[in-house]
C-alpha cells in the first residue's frame, strides 16, 4: 500500500479501509509463535517481473528458522528488466544485506 501514496485511486482507498477495519477488530487478538529446531536459517527469495506501471519488478524474501518465518522483506526493484529470469536475478542481488544482517544477529544471539 505504501507504493500507492502519491496517486491513490478508489480501489486503494477501499483496501486501506479494509486493512484499518481488520486492525481495529483484531486489536485484542494475541498470537503465540512456537519455534522448534532453530538450528538452521533458510532464505526463500522471489522476484516478479513488471509488477508496477513503470514496468519495474518486485523483490521479496523470507527467512525461515526451524518452523517459523522470522524476517520478511519486499521492495520495488530499482531497474527495469527484459525478462522474468533477470527479475529473479535482481531479487537475489537485493537480498544479501538482509541475509548478512540476519546471519550476524543470529550468530551473535547464540554466543
Amino acid at each position: 500500500m505504501t507504493t500507492r501514496v502519491k496517486e491513490p485511486d478508489h480501489d486503494n482507498w477501499r483496501k486501506l479501509i479494509r486493512l484499518l477495519s481488520y486492525l481495529k477488530n483484531t486489536e485484542n487478538l494475541h498470537f503465540n509463535l512456537n519455534c522448534r529446531d532453530i538450528k538452521s536459517l533458510i532464505w526463500y527469495i522471489e522476484g516478479s517481473h513488471a509488477t508496477y506501471d513503470d514496468m519495474k519488478g518486485l523483490s521479496g524474501a523470507v527467512l525461515i528458522t526451524g518452523d517459523c518465518a522470522v524476517i520478511f522483506r519486499s521492495n520495488k526493484q530499482k531497474i527495469n528488466t527484459r525478462s522474468s529470469t533477470k527479475s529473479e536475478l535482481i531479487a537475489v542481488d537485493d537480498a544479501p544485506p538482509s541475509i548478512q544482517w540476519a546471519r550476524n544477529f543470529y550468530v551473535g544471539a547464540r554466543v
